[in-house]
Formats: C-alpha cells, sequence, structure tokens
C-alpha cells in the first residue's frame, strides 16, 4: 500500500526557499550592504569643523538597515580632515563622521562601504577670502560656485569675482541646479535668479524675510522664511 502523499503549501517552499537564501548570503539583520546614501551633512559652508556631521544609511539587499558595517570616510587631498576614517553601522543602519575642512575653497569627501558605491559631500569655504558678511554659499563643482550676503561673488576655481552691476539686495541663501540657474533669496522677500549672464529680480508676492531656498528641478524650487502679513 503506498504511504499518502501530502502536497505542501506554495508559501511554505518560497518561505524555506527564501530563508536559504538570506542564510547563504548573510542577508539577514545586519547582513552585508547593498547600497548607501547621505543622510545629513552634505552642501556646508564653514570653516575648520563643519557644524554638522556628515551621516550616511547603509541598507541591505532587502532595503533594511545594515548594521555593524564598516564605513570608510576620507577627504580628498587638501580637503581637510575626517574623524573618524572609520565608523560602525548602528541598528539604524547610520554612520558618521565629523570634517575639519581645509583652505580650499570648495572641498570633497567621501564615505564608502566595501560592497556598495561611494557617496561625496561638498562643503565651501567660508575663510578670509569671502567677505564677513557672506550668508550663503552653492555650488555645481569647484571651478563654479556663488557666495551671496550684501552682495554677489563668483568663483571660477582660482578666483572671487564681485559681481558689481547688482547691489542693494541682502541675501541670505543661494542654490542652482547648475551654473546658468542659480537662485538666491534675502529680506524684505527679495528673490533673484542668474540664467549665465544676470541677475534679474523676481516677483515673490512675499512681505517676510526669506531665509533658504532649495529645489528639486528648475521648475520644481521653493523659498521658506518667516515674517507678516500687511495689513489691508
Amino acid at each position: 500500500m503506498n504511504p499518502e502523499l501530502h502536497s505542501v503549501p506554495r508559501c511554505t517552499v518560497l518561505t524555506a526557499l527564501l530563508t536559504c537564501l538570506v542564510a547563504a548570503c548573510g542577508l539577514g539583520p545586519g547582513g552585508g550592504a547593498a547600497s548607501i546614501v547621505k543622510v545629513s551633512g552634505d552642501q556646508q559652508a564653514g570653516t575648520g569643523m563643519l557644524a554638522f556631521p556628515l551621516v550616511v544609511q547603509v541598507n541591505d539587499l532587502f532595503d533594511r538597515p545594515a548594521a555593524n558595517v564598516s564605513v570608510d570616510f576620507a577627504a580628498e587631498p587638501g580637503n581637510g580632515t575626517v574623524n573618524p576614517t572609520r565608523a560602525t553601522t548602528g541598528p539604524n543602519g547610520q554612520a558618521k563622521a565629523c570634517w575639519t575642512v581645509g583652505g580650499s575653497p570648495v572641498s570633497t569627501a567621501t564615505a564608502k562601504v566595501a560592497d556598495a558605491a561611494s557617496v561625496a559631500f561638498t562643503a565651501y569655504s567660508t575663510s578670509s577670502a569671502l567677505p564677513a558678511a557672506t550668508h550663503g554659499v552653492w555650488g555645481q563643482n569647484g571651478s563654479d560656485v556663488f557666495a551671496v550676503g550684501g552682495t554677489i561673488l563668483h568663483y571660477d576655481g582660482t578666483v572671487w569675482v564681485r559681481d558689481t552691476n547688482r547691489t542693494g539686495w541682502s541675501l541670505n541663501a543661494v542654490w542652482g541646479t547648475s551654473g546658468r540657474d542659480v537662485f538666491a533669496v534675502g529680506d524684505l522677500g527679495v528673490i533673484v535668479h542668474y540664467d549665465g549672464t544676470a541677475w534679474l529680480e523676481q516677483t515673490s508676492g512675499a512681505v517676510p524675510y526669506l531665509h533658504d531656498v532649495w529645489g528639486a528641478g528648475a521648475s520644481d524650487v521653493f523659498a521658506v522664511g518667516d515674517g507678516y502679513d500687511p495689513p489691508l
């Protein structure tokens, strides 16, 4: 008499296969790294040790936080130092390091794990090469950097040049998508745009003081600030 055969539910087989795959590849909690992304610390401006650490997020193949993964931080030659140079991710998959920038107007530091691509951080020096009243710095690369405050300056990789054609704006922040598409915002709701040739003021309809500007693209830009509505 043949023994009775029982079918195994497909979900049970799939679960067993997935469990074997996870075990074989070392992808359990705290397993290997599959991706690394920047969390915070990019696009800072300052001198010496930057105000915010460089923070990265490391995830595994299942997009879960990867704990106990070594992350190597390094500053490019002449771009200062990072501490520590190797950090281990915590239970949340994050690791961080402090960055002390050098004298270069634009500095780059990287974070890398063995099994994933590296990410790069950029910092801009606000040393004596810039006026003390500089409030915001942004650049597309090391040879195309803008600084704003009581004036507007541009760095071409060699020297800072003051824009003498536009005065009277008190600007607090600058951001762009390229060297031909740059926005700056400031006091009394001012918003100005650079198209690669000239800075032109845009109508914002805002009374408050604008403190920052950022966008996801050339046609998706936000400015934030504080103030009051004028009386009717």
